[in-house]
């Protein structure tokens, strides 16, 4: 595509090269400054999204990481973690990187069991809440929670 070279010497055309100069100064900057808000805008989001997380979603969020990396230890070792195993079986491998992942967000670590504790799934992840012991209920802080809550 070949630019039309304006003749400059008829003002008409002296104007539009001029508006377009101003333009190309004015609107330059404020399209590069907008492109960088929305790149750094894309990079914060989730940052800002989990600072609004308590430690009730916490241990949720946390449990589907740890589901997801009992899932990769049965396809790659052919079955589950047993329950003299437990999680820590986890941590000895590559399936967990970061072993915080194994404590639960009041500082507990995470109970396993398998199979789970109504022997109809091959197993069962638990937090016992705030207070660290079985049978916790009400608000979300103080309640047992499974992977299997949903």
């Amino acid at each position: 595509m070949s630019r039309v070279r304006l003749c400059l010497t008829c003002p008409r055309c002296a104007r539009a090269e001029r508006r377009r100069r101003v333009l190309r100064k004015v609107l330059g900057p404020i399209v590069r400054a907008g492109a960088v808000y929305a790149v750094l805008g894309m990079l914060a989001v989730p940052f800002v999204r989990l600072g609004c997380v308590g430690p009730g979603d916490l241990v949720v969020f946390q449990m589907d990481r740890l589901e997801q990396a009992i899932s990769m230890y049965r396809a790659q070792t052919g079955a589950y973690p047993t329950w003299e195993q437990g999680l820590d079986a986890l941590a000895d491998g590559p399936w967990v990187d970061d072993p915080d992942l194994l404590v639960d967000p009041w500082g507990y670590p995470f109970q396993y069991f398998a199979p789970s504790r109504d022997g109809e799934r091959e197993f069962e992840i638990v937090s016992y809440g705030e207070d660290g012991r079985p049978g916790g209920a009400g608000d979300r802080a103080t309640a047992d929670r499974t992977n299997w809550d949903g």
